[in-house]
């Protein structure tokens, strides 16, 4: 009984450590994945917000050489 006991430990273990690998590889990729959309929606952003602050300033000269 004891025998059977430690051989179910040991493929236990052995299970339980394959689980992790493939959690850790998981999480891995997730990480990835969600790093490549932020710097994907960062440099999105940051060319919109200088494309707008670019035209508002045009805008802004345009005024101020009116007046």
């Amino acid at each position: 009984m004891r025998r059977y006991l430690n051989l179910w430990l040991k493929e236990y273990k052995v299970k339980k450590q394959k689980n992790k690998i493939a959690a850790y590889t998981r999480n891995t990729m997730h990480r990835k994945k969600m790093k490549d959309l932020f710097v994907e929606w960062r440099t999105f952003a940051h060319d919109e917000f200088t494309r707008k602050v670019r035209a508002d300033m045009k805008v802004f000269r345009e005024e101020m050489q009116e007046k």
